[in-house]
């Protein structure tokens, strides 16, 4: 029978560090699954430093670590393989981000690891996958953003490339990784041929998930460019500042979108504009389009602007919102978006609440990001038959 919380049955092991890999950890944590993260003795996973820090401790490891059990381990000691390995036996999910090649040169290789537990799921998070002849480079996101030609289509034409405000490979990775893992458990349940190795690259997500550039080039030869807060493939879309200074992104490329929309801040004789009657059209004549509307929007303050479009069933907008306004928002609140959970060194600590949002069986955050090695007795003595006298010993001699 199935618990209240989706994964409340399904053991993880999180070898990773920084964002893909325990990320991807968290997701699964999110809705049950029990996740050990394994650091390093010696100062335990990076993303302990990450910024923002406050009063010594990092704000974002309290998020990304959150539900984890965290438990120390030296994997290059013969007595620390042997804990991994009980570990493993154990478990039903292994997460690792290492360069290809670190898990074999400590003796794990994947041949290795499903002789000793068959029903394992070894989910492998690269820059560039476990094959191919980049496979043994180092990446990090950024360099995956800008391997995976995603950063070429972002920022306008007259400037660079850009990345996003935030760690967008790494997090799609972690999202893309949690669904791998997630039909992997499915597949293993339904068909009962054991567990199996999932190889995901960095870069391979964002180039999975890019829409058309690729089947374009293919077809027409043409390499999509840069087009800033536009959309090359749907009009009207773009961001406008108004007569107030507020930055508002206009989502209305559907012709049955459009036409309300163009009726709203032109009237009929706008929405009946030839040049404007259909997605294509409007494409072609974007220069103009873009012109009369951010004229339009640019004259009017933001109460006017929402005031007219609400009123006229055409509400395809958003105000582009920063984290206080966020925090302000009404709707944010009533999703519990934003949850306030309990710290030891902050109280109560808030950060982003459960996604997606079950019905019948919702995930929950349990505790913030443990200390390291905070949970090192609770899971060796239970998992590997170790005492605390052993323990004391082990640690001792930096084994854990």
């Amino acid at each position: 029978m199935l618990n209240s919380e989706i994964l409340s049955n399904t053991r993880i092991i999180d070898l990773g560090t920084v964002i893909a890999g325990p990320q991807c950890a968290g997701l699964l944590g999110d809705f049950g699954a029990e996740v050990i993260k394994i650091e390093d003795p010696n100062g335990g996973d990076p993303a302990r430093k990450l910024a923002p820090i406050k009063n010594g401790e990092s704000l974002w490891w309290k998020v990304i670590g959150r539900n984890k059990k965290s438990v120390t381990l030296n994997l290059k000691d013969e007595r620390g393989k042997q804990l991994f390995t009980e570990l493993v036996k154990k478990s039903d999910v292994l997460i690792e981000n290492f360069r290809p090649g670190v898990m074999e040169r400590l003796g794990f290789s994947w041949e290795y690891l499903k002789s000793i537990n068959p029903d394992l799921i070894f989910l492998r998070i690269s820059g560039y996958g476990q094959n191919g002849p980049m496979s043994d480079l180092p990446s990090f996101g950024r360099a995956a953003e800008a391997f995976s030609g995603i950063q070429y289509l972002t920022g306008f034409p007259e400037g660079p490339p850009v990345h996003a405000g935030f760690s967008m490979a790494d997090s799609l990775t972690a999202l893309m990784g949690a669904y791998g893992v997630s039909l992997a458990l499915y597949e293993r349940e339904h068909n009962k041929k054991g567990g199996q190795m999932i190889d995901l690259a960095l870069f391979e997500t964002l180039f999975r998930i890019v829409e058309f550039p690729i089947v374009m080039y293919d077809q027409l030869q043409q390499v999509q460019e840069r087009q800033g807060n536009q959309h090359p493939g749907g009009q009207p879309i773009n961001t406008y500042m108004t007569k107030d200074g507020k930055w508002l992104t206009i989502s209305a490329a559907t012709d049955n979108t459009a036409r309300k929309f163009l009726k709203a801040i032109g009237g009929d004789q706008l929405a009946n504009d030839s040049r404007f009657k259909s997605n294509q059209l409007r494409v072609e004549n974007a220069i103009y389009l873009n012109e009369i509307i951010k004229n339009w929007i640019g004259d009017r303050t933001l109460a006017v602007i929402e005031k007219v479009l609400n009123e006229n069933d055409a509400p395809f907008y958003s105000v582009v919102m920063n984290t206080k306004d966020l925090f302000e928002s009404e709707q944010i609140w009533a999703r519990e978006d934003i949850i306030s959970v309990k710290d030891e060194d902050f109280e109560d600590l808030k950060m982003q609440g459960i996604v997606p949002k079950f019905s019948r069986t919702p995930g929950k955050v349990k505790h913030t990001g443990p200390k390291l090695g905070e949970h090192n007795l609770e899971v060796y003595s239970k998992l590997c038959g170790v005492s605390e006298e052993e323990l004391e010993k082990l640690q001792a001699e930096k084994v854990i």
